[in-house]
């Protein structure tokens, strides 16, 4: 594999190698100490421009549609993995991405603090509906400032719903 893009200095970084049949193998390398989403398409990847992507999960086997948009939320120090190739929708997840505004945060007990969920639809059709749920761990509490109950979600579009955690 070669490195296209380094998103910000080393800590995140994109590789592509093309495969035997066109496919591309894609790593989104974060070699950072906190999780961290990481986006390119496949495009920047050097597949050529199509109305509709398959992305191969390698770590879990699972198939999504993608309309070229390839992003992931990396662990530290993570790696995550995908085979893309031109295809169709026809029985494969919408590839969306969910992440909240603050990662590894420290919550001292009795202190809250405010997220926001965002929720990325990069699939090349809308998504109707999707629903978020919060588990907190045993002391903790949960509190939704709006319905975090989803509507229409269009492609390439973006929605963010705030919520309070307590401990």
């Amino acid at each position: 594999m070669q490195q296209t893009t380094g998103q910000d200095g080393l800590s995140r970084s994109v590789w592509s190698k093309e495969l035997a049949n066109g496919d591309r193998a894609v790593g989104l390398l974060n070699r950072s100490d906190r999780r961290a989403t990481i986006t390119t398409s496949a495009q920047a990847v050097g597949l050529d421009e199509a109305p509709c992507y398959v992305a191969r999960d390698l770590w879990n086997g699972t198939n999504w549609q993608t309309a070229g948009l390839i992003s992931a939320s990396v662990p530290s120090h993570g790696l995550a993995v995908f085979r893309i190739s031109g295809g169709s929708p026809n029985n494969n997840r919408p590839f969306a991405v969910v992440s909240l505004s603050k990662n590894g945060e420290t919550i001292a007990p009795g202190e809250e603090i405010s997220q926001t969920l965002r929720f990325a639809n990069y699939s090349p059709t809308a998504i109707d509906r999707a629903y978020v749920t919060f588990n907190s761990p045993n002391g903790w509490e949960s509190e939704p400032v709006y319905d975090l109950n989803l509507k229409t979600i269009p492609l390439f579009s973006q929605t963010s719903r705030p919520t309070l955690l307590r401990r």
